[in-house]
């Protein structure tokens, strides 16, 4: 029987009506600090012909169950996440709360660079050095490959050996392979569909002076997920894994809340400067704001109550570039980047 783990973003995000091919980059993703909800359900049960690519799709996950939650984290690199071990670290996302694995990553305007993992023991992750890359368009995609080869004494593993060695093949093709409508129980988005499939081939050979390196053991195991994007969704709405035998699947999805994006007016939103020393937000429902300096200080928090548009004054910040973090009454959050002349 398949095991199947859904989970989906709690992120607010477009809940748009039309149905539609799209693009994304780079803004359609957080900046740190942002946090997003998640949820997983255990037993979902995915249509015949969920594999199939192709334009003009539905994915139907708006009755999935809540089997557990945790947090999905955009962080600022810090030595408490290992961040700053790179020096070109500018985000560390932490995928499931549950657990201190930590991505580091170099986000660009046109690319996501995979720099390492906290819990990559095998070099097999490092094989990721592209995320994401932007535009990103329907038909898109690309590929890494690595290869680790580790070698430790006999003594680590408490074996009779002189050395132990380790070596892992890690291919990766990814292709925007379907476009479509997701829909969630907190609404439907237009999205785009990455498919990633991963091919590792791991083998261990022990050795000792007298007869030389012999192998133990060696294992293939090819892995297809799936994750969707929709413009402004901050981070992957939904995650599918299933391994090349179709006995473990795992794919991720979001619990049953919902929540009305906070939203900047037009005129104010990143690239377009803040010229005039204020800020106008238009408040649809009560937030927190908070700003940040490039770097993740915290420079200003406020609370806004009072539904319409709020102003919000700059004049006491230095010129620079900024990032505006808004969080509403359920925890959602929707990140900004403004600059200040």
């Amino acid at each position: 029987m398949k095991k199947i783990i859904l989970l989906l973003s709690l992120s607010a995000f477009s809940l748009s009506t039309l149905f539609g091919q799209i693009e994304l980059d780079r803004s359609d993703f957080s900046y740190a600090p942002a946090t997003f909800q998640m949820a997983e359900d255990t037993n979902a049960i995915l249509p015949a012909d969920f594999a199939l690519g192709g334009p003009n799709k539905t994915w139907d996950f708006s009755t999935l169950a809540n089997h557990g939650s945790f947090e999905a984290r955009f962080l600022t690199p810090s030595a408490a996440n290992g961040g700053t071990q790179y020096d070109s670290c500018n985000v560390v996302i932490q995928s499931d709360s549950r657990y201190d694995d930590y991505e580091y990553i170099n986000a660009q305007d046109f690319i996501f660079k995979f720099l390492g993992q906290s819990e990559d023991t095998m070099g097999g992750e490092l094989s990721r050095s592209t995320m994401m890359k932007f535009p990103l368009n329907y038909g898109d995609g690309w590929n890494d490959s690595n290869t680790a080869v580790l070698v430790y004494p006999g003594s680590d593993f408490n074996i009779p050996f002189d050395s132990i060695k380790i070596e892992v093949y890690v291919s990766i093709d990814n292709v925007v392979d379907a476009w479509g409508k997701l829909k969630l129980a907190i609404g439907e988005s237009d999205v785009l569909r990455l498919k990633s499939t991963v091919f590792v081939d791991y083998s261990a050979s022990v050795y000792n002076g007298i007869i030389g390196w012999t192998p133990i053991q060696q294992d293939q195991v090819s892995t297809d997920e799936y994750r969707f994007f929709s413009k402004k969704c901050g981070y992957n709405l939904a995650q599918v894994s299933e391994d090349q035998n179709g006995a473990l699947v795992e794919y991720r999805s979001a619990s049953l809340l919902s929540s009305k994006t906070p939203e900047m007016n037009t005129p104010q939103v990143y690239p377009n400067p803040v010229n005039n020393g204020t800020l106008w937000v238009d408040v649809q429902e009560p937030i927190n704001l908070k700003v940040y300096s490039i770097d993740g200080k915290l420079i200003r928090e406020m609370n806004y109550t009072n539904i319409g548009q709020q102003a919000v004054s700059t004049g006491e910040l230095t010129p620079g570039t900024y990032y505006v973090q808004f969080t509403n009454r359920l925890g959602m959050q929707s990140n900004t980047k403004i600059i200040v002349q």
